[in-house]
């Protein structure tokens, strides 16, 4: 082998060198791309799902919030609201539809469990994704349990994927993630409406189709007391 011939292979084992570590680099960047815009498009599912409970509530005829002269002297209620779970499923919808959610194409399904159903849109393509959870009530506060998740044609560990919505530590301090018990704790009590009144899960029985939600006005005394409710 020549001088010539050694200087050229040389040369393209240095390029085919560069080449790969270039597209190394471009599958890990891929990866961290994917990983960040399914985080963060899940997060804002969890957001808006809240949000949208609270504009359901101030919409209904009958939740017209009292007046701050109106005290809280006992632990009862000031009123309690139910609805049905085509009724709840339509208003969130109507309301995804009016916020742009980005690379993420989504709607609810309520069936005897939660379902968030989509495409999450990465580098051009679109990845059908479904999330199924469990709600429960405790103590006025909603428990999501994660019962599947699936992207594309691939299930995902529960509570892998808690871990990752964990990580990106973008939701409010009253939406707890608890991947040990694949959950969401969601604190409706910790959030305050309008600063003054608080609301609480009474029931929420998607196999009977019986949802309902307490809200109590909290007054200076109460708000110590607050933990009794």
């Amino acid at each position: 082998m020549t001088a010539g011939d050694e200087y050229f292979h040389k040369c393209s084992f240095e390029k085919s060198s560069k080449f790969f570590k270039q597209e190394k680099v471009m599958v890990l960047m891929n990866k961290w791309k994917k990983s960040f815009m399914w985080l963060a498009g899940f997060n804002a599912l969890i957001i808006v799902l809240v949000i949208i409970l609270f504009i359901w509530l101030a919409a209904m005829p009958h939740s017209t919030l009292p007046s701050q002269e109106q005290k809280l002297t006992t632990t009862e209620p000031i009123f309690t609201v139910s609805s049905h779970k085509q009724q709840l499923a339509q208003m969130i919808n109507e309301e995804i539809g009016k916020h742009p959610t980005g690379n993420l194409t989504f709607h609810v399904e309520m069936t005897d469990t939660l379902n968030l159903v989509g495409n999450l849109k990465i580098l051009g393509l679109e990845i059908p994704f479904e999330l199924i959870f469990s709600p429960h009530v405790h103590n006025g506060d909603i428990l999501l349990t994660e019962k599947s998740a699936k992207i594309g044609v691939f299930s995902l560990p529960e509570s892998q994927v808690l871990k990752f919505i964990k990580a990106g530590g973008s939701l409010p301090d009253w939406v707890n993630i608890e991947p040990s018990d694949k959950q969401i704790n969601v604190q409706l009590s910790q959030y305050k409406i309008k600063g003054s009144y608080i609301l609480k899960a009474k029931k929420m029985d998607l196999a009977k189709d019986q949802l309902s939600f307490n809200l109590y006005h909290v007054s200076e005394n109460a708000k110590k007391q607050q933990g009794a409710f």
